[in-house]
């Protein structure tokens, strides 16, 4: 059976039936249906997070070199609750090179910490030196 990019779970299991007693190959698996993050909402810091991490992964050294400030807008659910869920962190974390699926919660909770007391990310993009960036998300 092939999957369509299409295809809803709730159509995927249907199509996939059950008979009594028989074993069935479901066609989803559980990390199709919930996403790893930080939490406390990872609607709020998944998305967020992979799209700060694209952004300073996609610029060069030569880029990077000329940053003095970072500013973050984000509108929507994001900017309405997005303070208590952590998008600020996930922001945060992501521009700092970090992904939700691969990031200890504990050690993201330090980071964030430290970045907040510091106000400096260091770029996983090339610079060798923490960038000297006031840090500040807008919520719209």
């Amino acid at each position: 059976m092939s999957r369509s990019s299409h295809d809803l779970p709730a159509q995927l299991l249907r199509r996939a039936g059950s008979s009594v007693g028989e074993a069935r190959e479901l066609p989803i698996g559980v990390l199709d249906l919930f996403k790893i993050g930080i939490g406390p909402s990872s609607s709020h810091t998944i998305g967020p997070m992979k799209a700060a991490g694209a952004f300073v992964s996609a610029m060069g050294p030569a880029t990077a070199e000329q940053i003095a400030r970072i500013s973050v807008a984000v509108f929507g659910s994001l900017a309405w609750t997005g303070k208590g869920h952590a998008t600020d962190k996930a922001l945060v974390l992501g521009l700092s090179g970090e992904l939700p699926d691969r990031v200890d919660p504990d050690e993201a909770n330090r980071r964030f910490e430290h970045i907040q007391a510091h106000q400096r990310i260091e770029l996983p993009c090339g610079r060798k030196d923490p960038v000297r960036a006031r840090q500040r998300c807008c919520f719209r």
